[in-house]
């Protein structure tokens, strides 16, 4: 499943396969069973509402503007998380799991993979 240039919410699920998109979100949340997550958030995208993207088996991507906020919450099964954002962090850090504010934080974004990896990095 692949979505270009969107503008505004986008909800997508598909049970087996990858999902790409990229575009100027306020909402986004991507869903697959089996299948990696691929996401690009384009200037002026906000996180009004929480953003949810989630895979069972498959690695998660997401390039966000450097001045995006939110509170992160990225987790792996089996896999590493990697973020190349300056967090703000309280409490432990977990193997594989990072929670953390993103320019003082905001909405929840949940990163999900039960056996991949994550990345979140500026696009």
């Amino acid at each position: 499943l692949e979505v270009r240039s969107a503008d505004g919410s986008l909800n997508a699920e598909t049970h087996d396969g990858n999902i790409r998109a990229n575009g100027r979100f306020d909402a986004l949340t991507l869903h697959t069973d089996d299948g990696n997550i691929d996401g690009e958030a384009e200037a002026g995208s906000k996180n009004n509402s929480g953003w949810n993207l989630h895979t069972g088996d498959g690695n998660v991507a997401l390039r966000l503007p450097s001045d995006f906020a939110a509170d992160l919450d990225a987790e792996t099964g089996d896999g590493r998380v990697n973020i190349v954002f300056p967090l703000t962090m309280n409490g432990s850090v977990k193997e594989r799991s990072v929670r953390g504010k993103i320019n003082g934080g905001g909405s929840l974004l949940e990163l999900r993979t039960g056996d991949g990896n994550i990345e979140l990095e500026k696009s």
